[in-house]
């Protein structure tokens, strides 16, 4: 076990056959019997399947028929397909000029003052920029007067 998990991988075994053969040296020099690992009776693969076999013989004697869902028929001309009564569903209504209640004219002026107020700000932005950047220029051109 040293050997398989060396830190140096130089100490370690170099392919699974070489760690073999020190496995079978070291099974005869205990002399120990021929064995394999037997399989689990109960595991949860096990129950599992069991389970599952037990569901499906109970769907078979309670004998219960599928539910028929029938196919649409998809028509093939134009003039096949019935029109819908108009004015029946109210997304096929007259446009009202309203949403929500609130005239469309109100959403188009209150668009407009918000595209107006984000040209000021930025305008007041690049102004006040401006000014400290030539009041800093001005400032450091003038350093060895001012000291």
């Amino acid at each position: 076990m040293a050997c398989a998990t060396a830190r140096n991988p130089a100490d370690r075994y170099a392919d699974a056959i070489a760690m073999g053969a020190d496995l079978e040296a070291i099974a005869e020099e205990l002399a120990l019997p021929e064995f394999r690992v037997p399989a689990p009776r109960n595991s949860a693969q096990h129950r599992s399947a069991a389970l599952y076999r037990s569901r499906i013989t109970q769907q078979g004697q309670l004998g219960a028929k599928p539910v028929h869902h029938p196919t649409r028929q998809l028509t093939r001309q134009p003039g096949d397909c019935s029109e819908p009564a108009s004015g029946s569903e109210p997304e096929h209504e007259p446009i009202t000029g309203q949403f929500a209640g609130i005239a469309i004219e109100e959403f188009i002026w209150a668009r407009q003052h918000a595209r107006r107020m984000v040209l000021v700000w930025v305008s007041v932005v690049l102004a006040i920029t401006g000014l400290v950047a030539s009041a800093a220029w001005t400032i450091g051109s003038n350093l060895s007067g001012l000291l």
